[in-house]
């Protein structure tokens, strides 16, 4: 099956990224210090929250507070596509410092080395969800993103939640979306997303205690949720 194309303004940032990635490894292995690295954010929820609007939102603000670094939101199509793209990939991984590099195979090793062959395509999304984050100023939306990279302490991950009625009032206002704005489709999403993750790395996706930030989309907008996190990513960012 043919590999889908990157959008041209995503391979173009990832491009920037390579030589950002190059100039602090190089910085790293001469003064054999760790390298800050700009915080990135993965973002769970369940089915009809505004995960993509968050991401949008925060993107604006933080290009604001940090021009020199451009945000960018990987969804769960955007994951899929990169991760087939080996060459691209094995760039990033090449621009890493040899610290880095290593921390990531070890990861990947550790967590996928003895499990059925069946992981093999998740195994490629995973490890190309953490090379993004340790890359840092990224937003990662979705597939388990926030407990793949739960090991890399530069993360802030975050949970939407929502009542279901709520959700189903918000996807009615979606065009062409109205065919899943009620309880059953919703709920069968819910637990599709939940086995997804449990299934491949038997962790609750739906457990707080993995977030560091819960938003209920009732009660906070987007901007509300947008500011809240570009605070907490300046604080992290300035230690």
């Amino acid at each position: 099956m043919a590999v889908d194309h990157l959008p041209a303004a995503i391979e173009r940032r990832l491009r920037v990224q390579i030589q950002i990635l190059q100039r602090l490894a190089t910085k790293d292995e001469r003064d054999k210090q760790v390298v800050t690295i700009p915080p990135f954010v993965t973002i769970s929820r369940q089915f009809g929250c505004q995960a993509f609007d968050l991401s949008k939102a925060l993107s604006e603000m933080l290009k604001v507070e940090f021009p020199d670094y451009e945000y960018v939101v990987y969804d769960k199509k955007l994951l899929t596509i990169l991760a087939e793209h080996d060459e691209i990939l094995s760039e990033m991984v090449r621009a890493l410092s040899k610290r880095t590099k290593t921390e990531i195979d070890d990861w990947v090793d550790s967590t996928f080395s003895r499990k059925p062959s069946e992981l093999k395509v998740y195994r490629a999304l995973a490890r190309t969800q953490v090379i993004l984050a340790s890359a840092g100023a990224c937003i990662l939306i979705g597939r388990g993103s926030a407990l793949t990279t739960r090991h890399l302490d530069s993360g802030i991950h975050v949970r939407l939640i929502a009542p279901l009625r709520w959700r189903i009032n918000a996807l009615m206002t979606v065009p062409d979306r109205e065919d899943v704005a009620n309880r059953e489709t919703i709920e069968r999403y819910d637990r599709d997303r939940e086995g997804f993750v449990r299934k491949y790395q038997g962790i609750d996706i739906t457990d707080i205690s993995n977030y560091d930030l819960v938003f209920n989309n009732e009660k906070l907008n987007t901007d509300e949720q947008a500011t809240i996190l570009t605070e907490l990513i300046k604080s992290r960012w300035n230690k």
